[in-house]
């Protein structure tokens, strides 16, 4: 039961960061930094791939012999796209605001991520 609970959690949080991102971060993103649409794009593609993961987890008991596996990779593709966003893109977008705005854009990322729906079923063709 652990593991479920477990997994559960994991992938509500990963949505609720995914959706923050995909509202405030990666628009703020194409608007603001020179090349921002192709870094935005990027971003996005990695998100397809992990909501296309969850969604696949999210109907795959824990006892399932790819679960973990497919857990795995999950984490692999999340780990890699999160060092290129906080080595690249997030510090792009940092330099290219004004402070004020950087703290509002921050503030509005928090508050998105606490109004995502706490039961999340991806559709995968999207």
């Amino acid at each position: 039961m652990d593991k479920q609970k477990w997994s559960n959690q994991w992938r509500w949080t990963v949505a609720r960061h995914s959706v923050g991102e995909e509202l405030v971060a990666y628009p703020a993103l194409e608007y603001h930094v020179v090349g921002g649409l192709s870094l935005a794009q990027k971003d996005r593609a990695q998100h397809h791939v992990v909501k296309q993961n969850i969604s696949k987890l999210d109907g795959m008991p824990v006892s399932d012999s790819s679960f973990d596996s497919l857990m795995h990779e999950t984490q692999r593709v999340l780990e890699e796209h999160i060092k290129e966003e906080e080595e690249n893109d997030l510090i792009k977008l940092r330099d290219a605001l004004p402070h004020d705005e950087g703290l509002r854009l921050g503030n509005r990322f928090a508050l998105t991520k606490k109004f995502v729906p706490t039961q999340l079923s991806v559709d995968p063709s999207l």
